[in-house]
């Protein structure tokens, strides 16, 4: 995900870094060059943030050249010519689908939280695991592809859900790394942890902020 922008990145809409502050950053987000000073000021890729703010420093930048053999040529029309837009965004431009703000509330890495880390979720529709990141906060449970993600793919309400564990060996996993969030007429979240000690630890967590509302037995679905 565009740490930017929020757009997911696929196999024909990659990924790249800001060689100034080093985001991970969509090509639209990173359409630009700059000289940068930690590369004896050889242009190279960044972020419009990181674009805008050097060229803002532009006068600095040069003021900080020491007249050597080897930048002695840098003069301030061409210093100045180094800032430019890579013009790729124009071709072929991904239309970015419209994310619910309430996505761009909470970052993955936010340190005001309840619990967060990876889990692995059960996708009742492909039949697989899938590790991602998990947060919850103020009964609300985020979806993460990476800890880094500046939004969430989705967000659940689990005010009224029930946590529990797992007693019976399910697609392959044993029992003591497995729990699920259920609700009546919701279909179960089925969560598989690395260890039983992470499990207990979530189960217990979750349990301690009292998301949930009775405590019938533990049941798989």
């Amino acid at each position: 995900m565009c740490m930017l922008c929020t757009a997911e990145f696929t196999v024909t809409f990659r990924r790249h870094h800001c060689r100034a502050c080093g985001k991970v950053v969509c090509r639209v987000c990173s359409d630009y060059k700059a000289p940068l000073r930690y590369l004896a000021y050889k242009p190279d890729r960044v972020c419009k943030s990181c674009f805008e703010q050097l060229h803002k420093d532009m006068s600095a930048l040069e003021d900080g050249l020491e007249e050597t053999a080897e930048n002695k040529s840098f003069s301030k029309p061409s210093f100045r010519g180094m800032f430019h837009g890579l013009g790729s965004f124009g071709k072929g431009k991904l239309k970015l689908r419209h994310r619910p703000s309430v996505l761009n509330e909470v970052r993955a890495n936010a340190d005001d939280v309840d619990i967060s880390g990876y889990l692995k979720l059960w996708r009742k529709k492909t039949k697989q695991w899938r590790t991602l990141w998990f947060v919850l906060k103020d009964k609300a449970f985020y979806t993460y592809k990476a800890s880094e993600d500046t939004a969430a793919r989705k967000s659940t309400v689990v005010l009224g859900y029930e946590v529990q564990p797992l007693t019976t060996y399910f697609q392959g996993v044993e029992s003591n790394l497995l729990f699920q969030l259920v609700h009546r007429g919701m279909t179960p979240m089925v969560f598989q942890t690395d260890s039983q000690a992470s499990r207990e630890r979530q189960v217990h967590q979750m349990s301690h902020i009292k998301i949930i509302l009775d405590n019938r037995s533990p049941t798989r679905n």
